[in-house]
């Protein structure tokens, strides 16, 4: 499977399952917004997202409580501002 040019959006990827799940959707080639909730998992989510970079994917870290519409519209929405967005698949992981 391929998904360049794909965004992947994955909830709770700064840890667990969600950071194995941004991993390996980067390997196969999409961009992925690496999300978390508090910032007490920012460096978490830094480290996820500095393993995908340094296998050659491509991440970000957003930091955003997807219980909170405001949080969803203005930082992950912003997602649908990269070039790939026209093709944006999610992985909610609760």
């Amino acid at each position: 499977m391929n998904l360049r040019d794909k965004v992947a959006i994955v909830t709770g990827a700064s840890q667990g399952i969600g950071a194995s799940t941004a991993a390996q959707l980067a390997k196969l080639g999409a961009t992925v917004p690496v999300n978390f909730i508090a910032d007490e998992h920012a460096d978490e989510a830094d480290a996820v997202v500095k393993a995908i970079q340094d296998e050659g994917g491509q991440a970000f870290r957003v930091r955003a409580d997807l219980r909170d519409e405001e949080q969803v519209r203005q930082r992950l929405w912003s997602v649908l501002s990269l070039p790939a967005a026209f093709a944006v698949g999610a992985v909610l992981n609760a």
